[in-house]
């Protein structure tokens, strides 16, 4: 299929104007006749934010309109469909959330607009059953079941947090809303609602319990984003144009093995992957990023795009002050489906609204004493950076206020360049002591990842990092080199450069305390020289201070200072 010289778009989500405006269209219809075509007739959908559900829906919209020209060559016509015309009612819920009153009042505004379209006049007087008589009306007038669209179904509601207040009295009216959908229900050849979360579902059930959820249905599983084997089909012609470009930018890519550029379309793609992939919904299917990768493949620039669509920082500092759970920097595991789909209105609880949200995603799904559960992660290196950036300003007021960190970065950097192993201890032990016990991982979180390190070990480096980070500003964790990677670098005073490893003392056992500790920081040592992570400070003509850091527990922490 030749896509090469079609235009590629974010900001259209109109189907007939994707192709009648020659754009490059990834074809989901296959997936659609099997909606339309299946034995629900209300459906319910959860996607983060600009994830491709308003295209969908115009999609569903446009198959209903029975223009079968418009999807001549796509899949829903090579599988066969008559497409029958359906009168079709598409309700945008993006409206103001600053009032339940003003919101009522856009309600109605909005129901209005859509009879006058029909040339009919609403009566009633409230939303909910305003909506129940522009439904009736409309069946009346074609005498057809009528299609009824619902995207951002909860955006009033959801969009009011963390105002708990006002979130439950938009949820009210949402619920009283609804009701006027469900009342009509033999009415409709298809309901199809769409939202972000599904915690207001828990205050609008009356109206919306009907819905049948294809968030997790492994068949629904690539209905939005884009898969790999897509990515190839539809945009594989621009690899080579694309590659040219970053080389010519001379763009790197850092491996445990060192830097390298992006030499064949494979490497190009695995970085794609890398930056935008990862998302699922089933533990299996794996899809990128719509906005993201687009805006990728028109600007052949790698950037972090998903963070102008995202939640606002404001936001995300409130839900990380309310974490709830063992944050292991590397995987959630064990969250059953209950608790990784619903909130109560109002509420901000921080496992479902990341993954809601699109910060987390499922990376199996596995059952647990009959339970049906999830492992979650974030998704790619895109998401990471913008989750650790704003995690570890959390952190960070956690450890040291404001006040405080001009004292704490001194003291930090003394500790290091002059080489003051117990002063240096004591800094990170109390680092790791503020931290309140319900943040740390738990000690059945020990399996280890590929690289051979336990969830215990990153969260204490990672915790570690963030501290040097925000007092040192000069603070790199895992930057590649020529020979390894070293854990965490340095740089004091724009000279002193500071390679430091921790290694997590796992099992202690009838072991004494301190002599693990030493063991485990001399071992830390001697990783940084087995694996020559100071040789590219010797070709430089410089020196590289080594710190080896031994952890136990929640406190217990060795320092031995050693040069490489």
């Amino acid at each position: 299929m030749n896509t090469s010289f079609k235009k590629l778009t974010t900001s259209l989500t109109s189907f007939r104007k994707l192709i009648e405006g020659d754009y490059v269209y990834v074809d989901k219809t296959g997936l659609l006749r099997e909606l339309v075509l299946g034995p629900e007739n209300a459906i319910f959908l959860s996607r983060p934010r600009r994830f491709g559900k308003s295209l969908v829906l115009d999609t569903v919209a446009e198959i209903f309109s029975g223009d079968a020209a418009l999807f001549e060559g796509l899949q829903i016509q090579k599988l066969g469909y008559d497409f029958p015309q359906y009168p079709v009612l598409r309700l945008d819920m993006s409206l103001s959330s600053s009032s339940p009153e003003k919101l009522e009042i856009d309600i109605m505004t909005m129901l209005k607009n859509l009879a006058k379209k029909e040339n009919l006049i609403l009566e009633s007087p409230l939303p909910s059953s305003a909506l129940k008589e522009l439904i009736e009306l409309t069946r009346e007038k074609h005498q057809k079941d009528v299609v009824v669209l619902i995207d951002e179904y909860e955006y009033p509601a959801s969009s009011a947090l963390p105002n708990k207040t006002l979130s439950k009295k938009n949820t009210k009216v949402l619920a009283d809303f609804y009701v006027g959908l469900k009342t009509v229900s033999p009415l409709l050849r298809l309901a199809f609602v769409t939202g972000v979360t599904r915690y207001a579902m828990m205050g609008i059930s009356a109206g919306l319990n009907n819905l049948y959820d294809i968030s997790f249905d492994k068949k629904y599983a690539a209905i939005c984003g884009f898969t790999p084997e897509e990515m190839d089909r539809y945009f594989g012609e621009r690899y080579p144009a694309i590659l040219q470009t970053l080389n010519q930018d001379n763009y790197l890519v850092t491996t445990k093995s060192g830097s390298q550029v992006l030499s064949t379309a494979l490497d190009l793609k695995n970085e794609m992957l890398n930056w935008y992939d990862g998302y699922s919904w089933d533990g299996l299917t794996k899809v990128l990023n719509p906005i993201s990768i687009i805006k990728f493949l028109n600007s052949h620039t790698f950037r972090r795009f998903w963070q102008l669509t995202g939640p606002s920082e404001n936001l995300l500092m409130n839900v990380f002050e309310n974490l709830s759970f063992e944050l292991t920097f590397d995987k959630l595991e064990g969250v059953p489906l209950e608790d990784l789909a619903k909130l109560n209105p109002g509420e901000v609880k921080a496992v479902p609204f990341l993954f809601q949200t699109g910060y987390l995603t499922i990376d199996k799904r596995y059952y647990k004493n009959s339970i049906e559960c999830f492992s979650l992660k974030v998704p790619n290196f895109e998401l990471k950076n913008e989750f650790y950036s704003n995690f570890s300003k959390y952190l960070f007021k956690l450890l040291v206020k404001d006040t405080e960190k001009i004292q704490e970065a001194i003291k930090l950097e003394t500790a290091f360049l002059k080489r003051d192993a117990e002063a240096l201890s004591k800094i990170i032990a109390a680092l790791y002591a503020e931290l309140p016990a319900v943040h740390h991982p738990r000690a059945d979180q020990d399996s280890a990842d590929e690289h051979g390190r336990t969830p215990r070990e990153s969260f204490y480096l990672s915790l570690l990092w963030v501290y040097c980070k925000v007092l040192l500003e000069e603070a790199k964790a895992e930057e590649p080199g020529s020979k390894g990677t070293p854990d965490l670098t340095l740089t004091l005073k724009g000279q002193n450069y500071v390679i430091v490893e921790l290694k997590y003392a796992k099992d202690v056992g009838q072991d004494n305390v301190e002599a693990v500790l030493n063991k485990r920081a001399i071992d830390a040592l001697k990783a940084i020289k087995d694996k020559k992570y100071g040789q590219h400070y010797h070709l430089k003509g410089q020196k590289a201070l080594t710190v080896g850091v031994g952890v136990f527990g929640r406190g217990e922490v060795k320092v031995i200072f050693g040069d490489d």
